[in-house]
């Protein structure tokens, strides 16, 4: 989303690598320009919560600044950002490379779905299509499961089962597995 804002989106017709290689105004310049014009405190502020949401989107993230005991707020943060900003963007890419599929398979996130009772609107591009399936995870993060149970979004040990003549749907292979198992 903010490669968008930004203007990093590539022109019409583009193909894969057009997207590899997008260039353009960095978020980390935009976010040093806003924090050198708020006053101190709401600067600090601005800028802690910066380092989170970015810490909490990588998967070795400096454990002095996350703690798993902040596992909720960083799942609901990473939940956040792939509802408004991930899934909107891989249907947008598929659509301007022309992919006409009626299904979309990923994993390249941690968040495993769309999962049963889930508004499934939100895994679809515009239109109702392309319908998006993300396989998760096989990694145990505690940043984003400490104190969780299975089924949970970030679970380790996401998939995709494909049957003839139905949909693709997630699950989690290692649902039954205790946490405590994983380390």
């Amino acid at each position: 989303m903010t490669r968008g804002l930004l203007g990093r989106v590539p022109r019409p017709g583009a193909v894969p690598i057009d997207y590899e290689l997008a260039g353009g105004p960095s978020l980390t310049r935009l976010e040093a320009l806003l924090i050198k014009g708020l006053p101190r405190p709401l600067a600090a502020l601005v800028e802690d919560l910066a380092e989170l949401i970015r810490a909490s989107t990588m998967p070795l993230a400096p454990r002095r600044l996350l703690r798993p005991g902040m596992a909720r707020l960083t799942a609901r943060v990473l939940g956040t950002q792939m509802r408004r900003a991930s899934l909107p963007a891989l249907s947008h890419v598929v659509g301007r490379l022309g992919v006409d599929a009626g299904w979309v398979l990923f994993g390249h996130v941690h968040r495993l779905g769309p999962l049963r009772g889930e508004q499934e609107t939100r895994w679809q591009g515009p239109g109702g299509r392309p319908r998006l399936l993300n396989t998760g995870s096989w990694v145990y993060e505690p940043l984003l499961v400490h104190n969780a149970t299975a089924p949970h979004p970030y679970w380790p040990g996401g998939a995709a089962i494909l049957d003839d003549d139905q949909p693709p749907r997630a699950i989690g292979l290692l649902d039954s597995v205790p946490a405590g198992a994983m380390h």
